[in-house]
């Protein structure tokens, strides 16, 4: 692990601002798809077979302290008194639907990524695990229009021709 305290400006760059610019990337994706969904569900385009949806803040920005050459960030101690959880997806979506006579709830777990983001290890653990249960699906989108895609595909957006 490289020394923060002995490092210069150019190789703290180097470090840290590529992934400083995904993640202002993904925060955009996750703010634009939040109000675009904000703004079908106000125009009644969500599928009554709705429950609930909520956005997870796991990413938030979280300024930081270096004490004693580590990283400390009063936002994310916080977080995680709350309880958050590395890992967990963006978007959680509850759906009610009929199945073999009976109604049951199935979930779907949407995360957002940058154009050139990836899964941390702990998300790739909660995916491999979620996928294993029958009435879980996950999805990434990199896009506004791939994130309303995976909506429309399974039932929770709906749209017609006259209202895209």
């Amino acid at each position: 692990m490289t020394n923060l305290n002995s490092i210069s400006a150019e190789e703290y760059k180097e470090i840290f601002a590529p992934k400083k610019k995904r993640n202002q990337e993904e925060s955009t994706l996750q703010k634009n798809f939040g109000q675009i969904l904000a703004g079908y569900e106000k125009w009644g385009k969500l599928s009554a077979d709705l429950v609930k949806y909520s956005y997870i803040a796991n990413g938030e920005q979280r300024p930081a302290t270096i004490i004693n050459g580590k990283r400390w960030s009063k936002t994310g101690a916080d977080l995680k008194k709350k309880g958050v959880k590395k890992g967990v997806f963006d978007y959680f979506f509850c759906i009610e639907r009929e199945f073999i006579k009976t109604r049951i709830a199935f979930d779907i777990w949407l995360e957002a990524k940058s154009s050139t983001g990836f899964l941390t290890k702990e998300q790739k653990e909660f995916k491999a695990r979620a996928e294993g249960i029958f009435n879980i699906k996950i999805f990434e989108f990199r896009s506004v229009e791939e994130g309303l895609k995976i909506l429309k595909q399974e039932g929770i957006l709906i749209l017609t021709s006259n209202n895209r």
